[in-house]
């Protein structure tokens, strides 16, 4: 017997627990057999049993799962009368990548299980419910054809199944607002947006706690834009949705604004009055310095520098190198946001 079985879900629905469980059924069955259980988490994990997440991390973490499958399968074609199962344990949260794995495994003659894990324990490495259920929308979004449901020993509560019901629920062009932050990027529209394709949310490497959102280029090219996108041209945002950096709103082209699919379409005729500026064409360069009390953030009592995509980008280092200077003047008016734009001999765009 050759099985493949991918486990998947949410932070905390029971992936590891559950797959474990499969692993002692099939022993039990197949006492010689060759067993792989792989997880992302057990690369970002070190021998002190320290995890450790990063965007890079998780990359290398798949990277090396991607490897050790392919070992796998390199074994059962060396031994063709073993009995070998491999179980795959992750989020998985993309159609994409399960027909992938699914066809692979056709390929080299295993059978596929899927199985979707829908418990909400609390996450073993402190993921905020927020995330939980954004990732829980994102998991259910992506299905796959033969996918095993399995019934929750721990179900949602009711007030995270509310939560789910008015991500569902949301309406892009009438989006609720937060006016404690002023932004119309909330918790609701960060959970109910999540797999839409819509933005873009990149962690910083020098302050891990921080992500620089984005829109997407489907959204510019498509102008699918509601009010939360337009603030999303470099609006980073710590673990728990404040934001630490404003830039200014979307600008638009004129053709943006009389797009068809537009929100927000003006007429201007030949004869409108307007006010002509020169436009230099560089690069936005953001420039904060954070002061959030006694906290102990990596980014606290810091300048922040940065563009309209990262922190960690060369062009965020060329905001720093021009913009150092002013660091003084940055930090007599605490959590206010600098605008420049910036021209540089090597930047290509000028």
């Amino acid at each position: 017997m050759r099985k493949f079985i991918v486990v998947r879900g949410h932070a905390g629905s029971g992936k590891t627990t559950f797959a474990k469980e499969k692993i002692k059924e099939f022993q039990n069955e197949y006492p010689q057999a060759q067993i792989y259980h792989l997880e992302n988490d057990m690369f970002l994990t070190d021998e002190a049993g320290v995890y450790t997440w990063s965007p890079k991390l998780l990359e290398d973490a798949k990277r090396k799962v991607a490897r050790e499958i392919k070992q796998a399968y390199k074994f059962a074609m060396e031994n063709k009368d073993k009995d070998v199962l491999i179980v795959l344990s992750n989020v998985s949260a993309r159609t994409k990548e399960l027909l992938s794995l699914k066809e692979q495994a056709a390929q080299n003659g295993f059978i596929f299980e899927c199985f979707r894990m829908q418990n909400f324990f609390a996450s073993e490495h402190g993921v905020d419910e927020d995330t939980v259920i954004a990732m829980f929308i994102k998991v259910a979004n992506n299905k796959i054809e033969g996918e095993i449901l399995i019934p929750p020993v721990n179900p949602m509560s009711q007030s995270v199944a509310q939560k789910i019901k008015d991500a569902a629920a949301l309406n892009r062009r009438d989006l609720p607002f937060d006016a404690t932050q002023n932004t119309y990027v909330t918790k609701k529209y960060i959970a109910a947006t999540q797999d839409k394709r819509l933005w873009s949310a990149r962690q910083s490497e020098l302050y891990p706690e921080l992500r620089t959102y984005k829109y997407s280029k489907r959204v510019f090219f498509k102008a699918d834009w509601d009010k939360a996108l337009l603030e999303m041209r470099g609006l980073i945002m710590d673990e728990n949705l404040n934001i630490i950096v404003r830039p200014f709103k979307k600008v638009y082209n004129y053709s943006e604004f009389t797009s068809r699919k537009s929100l927000y379409p003006i007429d201007v005729t030949d004869d409108t009055p307007v006010l002509a500026v020169r436009k230099v064409n560089g690069f936005l360069g953001c420039c904060t310095y954070v002061d959030i009390g006694e906290s102990g953030a990596s980014f606290n009592r810091r300048v922040i520098y940065s563009t309209t995509g990262s922190t960690d980008s060369r062009f965020a280092q060329m905001a720093r190198e021009h913009c150092c200077k002013f660091e003084e003047i940055f930090k007599l008016y605490p959590n206010k946001t600098f605008l420049f734009e910036i021209t540089d001999e090597s930047d290509p765009h000028i």
